[in-house]
C-alpha cells in the first residue's frame, strides 16, 4: 500500500510538471523573424536565413523608446515584403512598424495577418518616398488606434483602404496629415461611430480634392474632422473635410492638447482667421496662442 501511495504521489507530481511545461510552452510569445535581403526588409514567421536578421515579439506591446530593430538599416531599405510562405505573419501591435523608412518605395503586405492587431499607430509615419500603397487586404476589425498611420507620407499619391473595418477605432488623429501628394480617398467603408479624436485627419493634404464617404461617417467626439491650416507667418485657419473654413468657436487639438479656439466670422480678408490673444466678440479672453482662457 505504501509503495502504491508513493507511486501515486510520483505520478501526480509528474503530471503537474508536464502540465506546467505545456502551459509555459502555450504561453510562450510568438516570434516574427526579420532580415535584410539586398534593399528589401523581409518579415516572416520562420527564420529568414539572411545575414542581417533578428526577431521581435509578435504579441508584446510596442515600446517606442526601443523602436523597431530594422530602423538602423534605414539607409538601405527601399522595399518591404511580408513573406507568408511559412505561415501568415501576425503582429498584435503594428505601431511604428515601418516608421522612418524614408527610402521605402514598395510594400508587399500580402503575408500579413492583422486579424488580432489592435494598433496601426504611425505604421507608415515618415515613409516620405512611398507613392502607392494597397492595404485593402488588411483585417482591421480589432484595431482601435489609427493615429498618424500615414503621417508625413509626402509622396503618397494613392492608398487603398477601401476594405478597412473601423467599427472599433477611437483615434484617427492626423491619420493622413502631411500627405501632400494625395489627390483622392475612398473612405466609404469607414465607420466613424466610435471615433473620439479625428482632428487634423487631413492636415496639409494640399492636393486632396475628393473624399468618398459612406453612411458610417458620423463621429462620437469629433464630427467635423477639422484640420489646422497655416498661411503666411502667423495666420491660422480651421479647415473642414470639404476644404471649407470653419468659423466661430471650434474645439481643436494642438500639441496633444485639446482647447477651444475662435475663428473670425467677419466677411472679408479676416474671414475664418484664428484670433490670437485679446477678447473675442462674445467677450471671452484668449491666450497669445489663441486658446480660450477660462
Amino acid at each position: 500500500m505504501r509503495n502504491m501511495k508513493k507511486a501515486a504521489v510520483f505520478a501526480a507530481a509528474l503530471m503537474m510538471i508536464l502540465a506546467a511545461v505545456i502551459t509555459a510552452d502555450a504561453q510562450e510569445s510568438r516570434k516574427v523573424y526579420w532580415g535584410i535581403s539586398g534593399e528589401t526588409l523581409v518579415l516572416s514567421a520562420a527564420d529568414t536565413g539572411l545575414d542581417i536578421k533578428g526577431t521581435i515579439d509578435a504579441d508584446a506591446p510596442f515600446d517606442p523608446a526601443i523602436g523597431r530593430p530594422w530602423l538602423s538599416c534605414n539607409a538601405v531599405i527601399s522595399a518591404v515584403k511580408v513573406d507568408g510562405t511559412a505561415g501568415k505573419v501576425k503582429i498584435k501591435d503594428c505601431m511604428d512598424l515601418f516608421y522612418g523608412l524614408n527610402r521605402l518605395t514598395a510594400a508587399d503586405l500580402s503575408g500579413l495577418d492583422t486579424s488580432d492587431t489592435v494598433s496601426l499607430w504611425c505604421m507608415f509615419d515618415s515613409c516620405a518616398s512611398l507613392k502607392e500603397l494597397d492595404l485593402s487586404m488588411l483585417d482591421t476589425s480589432k484595431v482601435t488606434n489609427m493615429q498618424g498611420m500615414f503621417y508625413q507620407c509626402a509622396s503618397l499619391e494613392k492608398v487603398n483602404v477601401s476594405g478597412f473595418n473601423t467599427a472599433n477605432v477611437t483615434n484617427m488623429y492626423a491619420m493622413f496629415a502631411g500627405c501632400r501628394s494625395l489627390k483622392s480617398l475612398d473612405l466609404s467603408s469607414f465607420d466613424m461611430s466610435k471615433v473620439e479624436k479625428a482632428t487634423d485627419m487631413f492636415a496639409d493634404c494640399e492636393s486632396l480634392s475628393e473624399i468618398k464617404i459612406g453612411n458610417g461617417w458620423t463621429s462620437a467626439g469629433d464630427p467635423s474632422v477639422s484640420s489646422w491650416k497655416k498661411e503666411g507667418e502667423n495666420t491660422w485657419y480651421c479647415i473642414d473635410m470639404n476644404g471649407n473654413k470653419e468659423t466661430g468657436w471650434q474645439e481643436m487639438w494642438w500639441n496633444d492638447r485639446e482647447d477651444w479656439y475662435y475663428f473670425s466670422e467677419v466677411p472679408g480678408a479676416s474671414f475664418g482667421v484664428c484670433q490670437l490673444g485679446g477678447i473675442t466678440p462674445d467677450g471671452y479672453r484668449l491666450a497669445p496662442n489663441g486658446a480660450w482662457m477660462p
